[in-house]
């Protein structure tokens, strides 16, 4: 019932396509998460404003929350009702590479799985949903390269998959305030290498 003023029609008709529905009577049995969701997306719109809105830097803040919220488009389109199922796959794929990968693809998939598994430590199911976004990745490329899926993927886990890791990245977001030059500022939210090429070797932080 709530639609920005800035949003054209054809983003207008996606939101409308959405095959969900949302409940708010949940939300208030669910005040933890709730609230977990909302500091998050709190620390993203503060940032979205300063770094992208009203300023024209090119910093590793603003890249950062720029991919951030661009991958939000992709997750959503994975949600999107299709008759042909791997354009869901690649929606999700697409996500999560616009949202785990600094530059370049090559790699990704591997690169995708080694930053999630870091981004998703300590959360409960954490190798399960590593495992379906892995399975998300070869979906993909089925359907870049052959036009079929063969590859069963759960949906719903490498969905939840994103939206954990999307939440640590946006609450990270601080770090890179005082960050002046990066190659690979996610890599670097998530502890590891400087080297966006490398990574082998994540700190214990």
């Amino acid at each position: 019932m709530r639609v920005p003023i800035t949003v054209d029609r054809i983003e207008l008709a996606e939101l409308a396509s959405l095959g969900i529905d949302f409940t708010p009577k949940i939300w208030t049995k669910k005040t933890r998460v709730v609230n977990k969701v909302k500091r998050a997306f709190d620390y993203l719109e503060r940032a979205y404003l300063e770094e992208v809105v009203n300023s024209d830097k090119n910093s590793p803040l603003s890249r950062t929350t720029t991919k951030l919220y661009e991958s939000l488009k992709y997750f959503r389109r994975s949600f999107r009702p299709s008759s042909e199922v791997g354009e869901r796959y690649v929606s999700l794929a697409i996500a999560f590479e616009t949202m785990l990968i600094d530059g370049g693809n090559f790699g990704a998939g591997k690169k995708i799985a080694l930053r999630l598994a870091v981004a998703l430590k300590g959360i409960p199911r954490a190798e399960a949903m590593v495992r379906s976004v892995r399975r998300v990745s070869l979906a993909r490329n089925e359907v870049v390269h052959s036009g079929f899926v063969e590859t069963h993927v759960n949906m719903g886990l490498a969905q939840k998959a994103f939206t954990e890791c999307f939440l640590v990245l946006c609450r990270k977001l601080t770090k890179l305030k005082f960050v002046e030059k990066s190659s690979a500022p996610i890599g670097e939210l998530l502890g590891f290498h400087p080297d966006p090429d490398d990574d082998s070797v994540a700190s214990e932080a």
